[in-house]
């Protein structure tokens, strides 16, 4: 049985790559007796001008279209974004981030921020991937280029408003340092913050120039003769690195989640699941995540262990970057998000009761003059009430400008029809 193709309405989420002529019609304003300059109707601010005198009163004009008053952003090659609607992107110049103003019921996106001192463009850059810190103080990048993996670091102080935009870092020691990588990077949490003063744990994955995967994960807190503690080291360690899925070949990007099962009184088990994009082909890598054990006599290392494949069905191919969305670490639903190379979007979802099969259910289609999306990114979006029903949104690069879409309800059949 074919699956729907839902109808949808895209917008430009005003990252506008050129400024447009500005004409004014819709607001109120105040004016004062005398002779001004207004711009004729149908005229840029290039016409003629026209010579009106203004009554001493308010004058209703129409509409205001401040479209040239925005940022002026670059071309947006590949492109991250955070749930907070922050976004990373690779321009011809380097890289910049953005974000989404959500303090004023407009929400207006920010002007772009440039890295300093950073040499990746759009043509290098092949894929980039974000961690916000639980506190959203922290926004770590990690970005592939050249075949080698670069990351920054930003920290906020959400505390001082009045402090300036702080840049991003470069960070001296990344990981995978030693081996070549390509594609479209994942990073995900496996280890929430738990009650205490312990870190959360995150993991990586990156495909890797000769083929398969390659995953490692930040050191947790060590633990000797039965008891934790904290290494007290504020450089971020990273765990020796596994190599996986090498028969799957040359993979161009993946996307990644974490599973958590539970296994009895006070026991649980934390899977990853992987999605990635091979010659085409969208396939599963999923297998459980090990913590290292250490104790006086005796060290069991960790990782990405006993990790299994297996295909996802679906008509054509695809291409770009997909996308996972899982919104607790605990829940066992995950929908996916994967650009098709005949257009559109495609739009997968798997549930606790079937956590072995990858049921499509609809296809998000684009306008026809567009070209395929190329990277994406998943989100929830927080309902205005608290009876108001839980709605999708997707953000994605299309032809160098980026575009958003959100579902009308997920308590529809198909969420993205009519939207």
């Amino acid at each position: 049985m074919d699956s729907p193709t839902t109808s949808s309405t895209w917008s430009s989420a005003r990252t506008p790559a050129s400024s447009e002529s500005e004409t004014i019609r819709g607001a109120m304003v105040t004016s004062r007796s005398g002779s001004s300059t207004l711009v004729g109707p149908g005229r840029s601010s290039s016409s003629q001008p026209l010579t009106v005198d203004l009554p001493p009163c308010p004058v209703l004009v129409r509409s205001l279209d401040v479209y040239s008053g925005r940022p002026r952003y670059p071309v947006i090659g590949q492109f991250a974004m955070t749930a907070s609607k922050e976004v990373v992107a690779a321009g011809p110049s380097g890289l910049f981030s953005f974000k989404r103003v959500n303090d004023h019921a407009s929400k207006p996106w920010s002007k772009p921020r440039p890295f300093p001192d950073t040499p990746l463009s759009s043509s290098s850059v092949s894929g980039i991937a974000l961690r916000e810190s639980k506190s959203g103080e922290r926004l770590d990048v990690f970005c592939v280029a050249d075949g080698n993996l670069y990351t920054f670091s930003r920290a906020t102080n959400k505390k001082d408003a009045t402090a300036p935009p702080p840049l991003f870092v470069a960070d001296p020691s990344p990981p995978l340092v030693t081996y070549r990588v390509s594609g479209t990077p994942s990073i995900t949490t496996v280890k929430e913050e738990s009650y205490g003063s312990f870190e959360e744990r995150y993991s990586l994955v990156v495909p890797s120039q000769s083929g398969g995967l390659l995953h490692t994960s930040t050191t947790g807190p060590k633990q000797r003769s039965g008891y934790w503690y904290s290494s007290g080291q504020t450089k971020t360690e990273w765990e020796p690195v596994d190599h996986v899925a090498t028969h799957l070949g040359v993979i161009s990007a993946v996307t990644t989640a974490a599973l958590k099962k539970h296994e009895g009184y006070n026991n649980s088990q934390v899977d990853i699941v992987a999605v990635c994009i091979a010659q085409g082909k969208l396939h599963l890598v999923e297998g459980p995540f090990a913590e290292p054990k250490t104790g006086l006599l005796y060290f069991t290392p960790g990782g990405w262990k006993g990790v299994i494949t297996d295909r996802i069905r679906h008509p054509g191919e695809v291409t770009g970057s997909p996308v996972l969305l899982q919104e607790k670490l605990q829940e066992g639903q995950l929908d996916l998000l994967v650009p098709s190379a005949a257009g559109g979007i495609f739009h997968f979802v798997r549930t606790p009761s079937t956590p072995d099969e990858w049921h499509m259910i609809g296809r998000i289609e684009t306008p026809s003059y567009l070209p395929p999306a190329g990277s994406l990114a998943f989100f929830h979006l927080k309902p205005k009430g608290y009876l108001d029903p839980a709605i999708l949104g997707a953000a994605g690069e299309i032809g160098g400008r980026l575009y958003t879409i959100q579902t009308s309800s997920l308590r529809d059949s198909w969420p993205w029809h009519g939207c």
